[in-house]
């Protein structure tokens, strides 16, 4: 399974982007560095910074770009 997280930047910014489990710890890193102004699309293919598939629940991708934050949820089902 996998999902698609779309955003757009409208001016040049440094972009994080993660994912985390219910108890607030960070799973996977998708995204680390400064991106031009555009349109973005991050693919999350349901596994963790080692590679390893997690398991089906609740997740929170947090986007952080500049001053700009936020969160959304999203649920893994195997």
């Amino acid at each position: 399974p996998e999902t698609t997280i779309r955003y757009v930047l409208p001016v040049g910014v440094k972009v994080e982007m993660s994912v985390y489990d219910v108890a607030g710890q960070r799973v996977r890193l998708l995204i680390d560095g400064r991106q031009a102004s555009g349109s973005y699309a991050a693919v999350w293919d349901g596994r963790d910074d080692a590679g390893r598939r997690v398991g089906s629940g609740t997740y929170l991708v947090r986007l952080q770009a500049g001053a700009f934050e936020q969160s959304r949820k999203i649920v893994l089902l195997k």
